[in-house]
């Protein structure tokens, strides 16, 4: 499946980060990660095209109703410096909070179908990414670091909670699009990341 797919990406993506190393300038092109072989999450082709096949096979047409005819996204592109600097960051603020962090979430999600603020993108399919945790026992838990205090993960839905949204709860609440909370004043700075190209539209 997609999400499968651009995990897999992702992950052999997170093994090339640096962290919060600082490389000089004759080795900066040279990932710091220490060369171990071809990794496990490494697909095949045959596995590759059983995914993307079965995509084909139960997601674009479903996807087109809710993209008004329109193909959804099928790409989305991080530029490998992007992905560094987030991962940096994130284990920066954890670190500084004592938190281990044990990986990367990644949340599908939707552009709003707002032109004026999303003109190439709204209505696509993108991904949101979120650093995780083990919190009471569950394992790989989206938390905030920005949020979190000393040992203390902050978790990502009850962040969410406070915009009226209910992550993985069924509500007629999330139905609202941020009620009283979409004012600049009442919104919050977060350690999600997205700011992807997409393809299609581009």
């Amino acid at each position: 499946m997609k999400k499968n797919y651009f995990l897999a990406v992702f992950i052999t993506l997170l093994c090339m980060s640096c962290g919060t190393k600082i490389r000089d300038a004759k080795t900066k092109d040279i990932s710091c990660f220490e060369f171990s072989g071809r990794p496990s999450q490494a697909l095949t082709y045959k596995e590759v095209v059983s995914m993307l096949k079965h995509y084909d096979d139960t997601r674009v047409e479903a996807l087109k109703k809710t993209n008004k005819g329109k193909e959804d996204t099928r790409e989305n592109f991080y530029a490998l410096e992007d992905l560094k600097a987030y991962i940096a960051y994130v284990e920066k603020l954890s670190k500084d909070r004592k938190i281990k962090i044990t990986g990367i979430n990644i949340i599908s999600a939707a552009y709003p179908d707002d032109t004026a603020r999303y003109p190439d993108k709204a209505n696509h399919q993108t991904l949101i990414f979120m650093p995780a945790t083990n919190i009471g026992g569950k394992n790989n838990v989206s938390f905030d670091p920005l949020y979190s205090k000393i040992g203390k993960p902050k978790r990502f839905d009850e962040i969410l909670e406070k915009f009226d949204y209910f992550y993985r709860k069924p509500s007629p609440k999330n139905k609202m699009i941020l009620k009283a909370s979409n004012s600049v004043s009442d919104d919050m700075e977060s350690s999600a990341a997205n700011r992807t190209h997409i393809s299609p539209p581009y």
